[in-house]
């Protein structure tokens, strides 16, 4: 798997009642485990030699796409 890095925005649910929105943040993953989160981030370089993610894959979400991490769909398919 190795590193991965998600850029953008992500919905974090604090409680039954309240969210989290952060913006401009960063999420890093290594090997399916999320290890950093940063938020407000206004250098993202910076954030990767902090972390050591150089050379991570990483992957820039637009401006409409957002993240829900650790969300697990509970949908059931019936075949």
């Amino acid at each position: 798997m190795g590193k991965e890095l998600f850029v953008g925005t992500f919905v974090h649910s604090l409680s039954l009642a309240q969210l989290e929105i952060g913006e401009n943040s960063v999420i890093g993953v290594d090997n399916g485990k999320i290890v950093v989160v940063e938020k407000n981030v206004k250098d993202l370089e910076a954030v990767k030699k902090t972390h050591n993610f150089e050379g991570a894959r990483t992957t820039i979400l637009s401006g409409n796409q957002f993240l829900l991490p650790g969300f697990i769909d509970c949908h059931i398919v019936r075949l």
